[in-house]
């Protein structure tokens, strides 16, 4: 498997935002919704191999995570507003979540629940991922040894808030970068998936 999870701390945590004005309505919600189109989808079909979290922590209602699972996932478009509409539905869910033990199947692959950052974690362990944290600091990608079944842990357009960093500095997590020059958070997706695609990295 590989695995992404971006964290972002503005994206809203209820459904009341604008599919005509999605960045300035939904907390800068876009970038969840063009990340996770760069993780799932390739030209016809869908990255089976991978799974992807957005942990959203902006208002009214947060921590929400989505969890899209590739292998489960269908009616998934490439297009910003239609993706935009599914968590749109998904996020509609939320109010029926009692616990942080419970899940929604929003959509055929597509989960919605009120874990925050340590019960992802957790779950990324349990799947066999092996995390690290995409950083302008970091090792060069190119000079690191990816381990099986990677997972990728990124920020927003505002990066990943303090508390997180030193949270992943002190779980021994390892910092890779892309290059000296930064990118939006979804093109760091999709450069991740060719690093891989070109190496031959596979999952398991």
């Amino acid at each position: 498997m590989r695995g992404f999870m971006v964290i972002s701390n503005s994206a809203v945590t209820s459904q009341c935002f604008s599919l005509d004005d999605l960045p300035g309505s939904s907390g800068r919600l876009d970038v969840v919704c063009r990340s996770i189109t760069n993780a799932l989808l390739v030209s016809h079909g869908v990255r089976r191999d991978t799974m992807f979290y957005a942990l959203l922590r902006g208002e009214p209602q947060p921590p929400v995570c989505l969890r899209i699972v590739g292998a489960k996932v269908s009616g998934l478009n490439p297009d910003e507003r239609s993706v935009a509409g599914m968590l749109r539905s998904a996020l509609g869910k939320v109010g029926m979540i009692q616990t942080v033990h419970l899940e929604l199947e929003a959509h055929p692959g597509f989960f919605v629940s009120r874990r925050d950052l340590d019960q992802i974690l957790f779950d990324m362990r349990k799947n066999g991922f092996s995390p690290m944290v995409v950083e302008e600091g970091g090792v060069d990608i190119g000079d690191f040894h990816l381990p099986k079944n990677p997972f990728f842990i990124l920020g927003d357009q505002d990066g990943i808030v303090d508390r997180d960093m030193r949270k992943f500095e002190t779980l021994g997590f390892p910092r890779v970068s892309l290059g000296p020059v930064a990118i939006h958070t979804d093109q760091c997706v999709t450069i991740l998936h060719n690093w891989m695609d070109r190496r031959g990295v596979t999952s398991g």
